[in-house]
């Protein structure tokens, strides 16, 4: 699947400024140690998410797509996954949009990052 996804990964990464190189995302991933989602809408890949979990969180590191309002709703596969893997918390980060899209699925804000560039 990551020829399929890595772009998507990659995007998320990046969008996130996420610390990571995407070639250590990929050797986890290829490890196990975390999770790539494909998603699909009508035949066609329209994003990726990663999740990682620790201890009971079932975190979402990276997630990108478009049209997300045509494919929010295939979280809850996710989220049904990290039940039975006995997560008891699923978490994510991402853009400010995310919580607006996500809070009539239940999700509230924790916590904020905020970043300065530095010259």
């Amino acid at each position: 699947m990551w020829p399929y996804l890595s772009e998507w990964v990659d995007r998320a990464r990046r969008e996130n400024h996420a610390p990571v190189e995407i070639d250590a995302i990929k050797a986890k991933i290829a490890s196990r140690d975390m999770q790539l989602w494909g998603v699909r809408v009508d035949g066609e890949t329209v994003g990726a998410v990663v999740t990682e979990v620790y201890g009971a969180t079932c975190a979402m590191p990276y997630v990108a797509g478009r049209n997300l309002s045509e494919w929010l709703h295939l979280l809850s596969t996710v989220e049904a996954w990290a039940k039975a893997n006995g997560c008891t918390r699923l978490e994510g980060n991402g853009r400010v949009g995310w919580e607006r899209a996500l809070k009539r699925q239940g999700w509230k804000v924790v916590q904020v990052t905020i970043a300065k560039e530095l010259d």
